[in-house]
């Protein structure tokens, strides 16, 4: 199974929402879960990464997972077979269709969401309001590396900016899956800010 065909292995995530351009360490442990891990090493495929919405659920249905999730590259894995700790980085948002039968792993079929084109005015002063906003938080907390706000400052596009500071932003699950959800770019940098 392949992203180029539709269908991605996938991790339901409990308390976790990972966003497009962030890197973020993950720890599986259920069968299934370790599973989808193995399936993508195993054919070098991106897995979907999606928060469930009950994480009380120890075996999601579709109607258990949220709409939208992320695409991730694993870029590092360890651990035993019960238990894998990964560090995944997300490569784009992807809404969920209908789960995929017959693999020892959920599965499912994915379509890309496309990003909006963010080249207005508009949206570069509210990527300068965020950076600026971002870097002075930064300041304020103990021991944050001096790599993370120097890659707040490195000129990227408005909507990497955005997924970055969602990344970072310590909030509720519930909040950081709506981020995730907010496809008008201008819509999700203003409730950033």
């Amino acid at each position: 199974m392949s992203e180029a065909s539709g269908v991605a292995a996938l991790v339901p995530m409990r308390n976790v929402v990972l966003f497009p351009n962030v890197l973020l360490p993950i720890t599986v442990g259920r069968e299934a879960s370790v599973a989808a891990v193995r399936h993508a090493l195993d054919s070098r495929t991106p897995l979907a990464i999606v928060l469930q919405r009950d994480p009380a659920v120890d075996d999601p249905d579709r109607a258990g997972l949220h709409d939208v999730g992320t695409l991730a590259r694993i870029v590092q894995h360890g651990g035993r077979d019960a238990q894998m700790h990964l560090i995944c980085q997300g490569l784009h948002r992807i809404r969920i269709g209908d789960l995929v039968a017959g693999q020892p792993y959920l599965a499912v079929r994915i379509d890309p969401i496309d990003e909006p084109g963010a080249d207005s005015a508009r949206l570069e002063a509210l990527a300068l309001q965020l950076r600026e906003k971002a870097a002075e938080i930064l300041t304020l907390l103990p021991g944050v590396p001096a790599e993370l706000g120097h890659a707040l400052q490195t000129p990227r596009s408005p909507a990497h900016l955005a997924d970055i500071v969602a990344g970072l932003l310590d909030a509720e699950v519930a909040e950081k899956q709506q981020l995730l959800e907010t496809l008008a770019l201008a819509a999700r940098m203003q409730h950033l800010l």
